[in-house]
C-alpha cells in the first residue's frame, strides 16, 4: 500500500494519497480501477481576487517531441491512461477560464484532455492511448503537432475569480 501511495503521489512531498480501494486481489482479466483521494500542496497561486489552479500532476508525454530524428521512434510499449480528477470550486468563486481541450484520435494514438463543469465541480478528464508504440517518420509531423498542443495544455492553468 505504501508503494502504491508513493507511485500515485509521484514521490512528491507535496502530494499525499489516501487509497479508497482495497488492494487484496484484482481479477487479472479485468481492468484495474483504483479509487484514491489526493491532498496536494503548492498547486494554487492566490492573487487576491483570482486563484490559478494546476490540476495536472504527472504530465505524461510532455517532452516527447521528435526533433532531428532519421529513424522511427520506438516507445517500447503500448500505453493506456484514463484518469479523472475532480476539483470542488471553493465557495465564493466562479470559473473565469479553463484551458482549451486537446483532442486527437487516429489509428496509432489518441489524446483527449479536457475540462468540464458539473454543478460546482471542475472535472479534468485525461485519456491517452498509444495503440502502436512505433512512431514512424511519416507520423512525426502529426505527433509533434499533438505534443505542442499537449505541452501548451499542461502549462496552462484554470483561473477562478471571486464573485
Amino acid at each position: 500500500q505504501d508503494a502504491l501511495q508513493s507511485y500515485i503521489g509521484n514521490q512528491d512531498n507535496n502530494i499525499q494519497a489516501s487509497l479508497n480501494t482495497e488492494l487484496n486481489e484484482f481479477p487479472r482479466d479485468q481492468d484495474i480501477k483504483i479509487d484514491y483521494d489526493l491532498q496536494v500542496e503548492n498547486k494554487i497561486i492566490n492573487l487576491g481576487n483570482e486563484l490559478y489552479v494546476a490540476l495536472e500532476l504527472d504530465f505524461p508525454f510532455k517532452k516527447y517531441s521528435i526533433e532531428d530524428r532519421e529513424k522511427p521512434l520506438d516507445l517500447s510499449y503500448s500505453y493506456y491512461l484514463d484518469c479523472n480528477t475532480n476539483l470542488t470550486i471553493p465557495d465564493g468563486y466562479m470559473i473565469s477560464y479553463t484551458p482549451e481541450a486537446v483532442v486527437f484520435k487516429d489509428d496509432k494514438f489518441d489524446f483527449d484532455l479536457s475540462y468540464a463543469v458539473e454543478e460546482n465541480v471542475i472535472v479534468y478528464n485525461k485519456t491517452i492511448i498509444i495503440k502502436d508504440p512505433t512512431i514512424l517518420i511519416s507520423d512525426f509531423e502529426k505527433w509533434n503537432g499533438v505534443m505542442d498542443k499537449l505541452s501548451t495544455f499542461y502549462d496552462d492553468q484554470i483561473i477562478l475569480k471571486k464573485q
